[in-house]
């Protein structure tokens, strides 16, 4: 995969100059693949079953949307000088984070509460910016 730098650079410009590029409709999206994952019955890392998540923020980075296996959720970017994580604030509470470093590796941790019983994961990949 590419370096995502650049990509970064350039929203943390936008953000902090508060201006939009000259496409106000320009977005950026991320395509992560999460090849491997872990639970706290596991303790070793193992092989995810064909999970993928796309992420599609604005090109001022002032908001995002995630298209995950289940829906397609507005997320809160939150830029960084060489990441970037994206908040995804669930209506019960919890709140899931995905966050991607400028070489484009990836971490998207849960956080999920089923039947009282908190029940978390976090997935590691990669993602590629187009």
């Amino acid at each position: 995969m590419d370096a995502l730098t650049p990509q970064l650079a350039w929203f943390a410009t936008f953000a902090a100059l508060g201006t939009a590029p000259a496409s106000a409709e320009e977005k950026v999206t991320f395509f992560c693949e999460f090849p491997t994952f872990h639970e706290p019955e596991s303790l070793v890392v193992q092989n995810a079953d064909d999970f993928s998540m796309v992420f599609i923020i604005e090109a001022d980075g002032s908001s995002a949307t995630m298209v995950g296996n289940a829906a397609t959720v507005e997320v809160t970017p939150v830029l960084g000088d060489s990441s970037v994580t994206f908040l995804e604030f669930v209506p019960s509470g919890i709140v899931q984070t995905t966050t991607v470093t400028d070489d484009g590796s990836v971490v998207h941790s849960r956080h999920t509460v089923i039947a009282d019983e908190l029940v978390p994961s976090q997935y590691y990949g990669q993602c590629e910016i187009r």
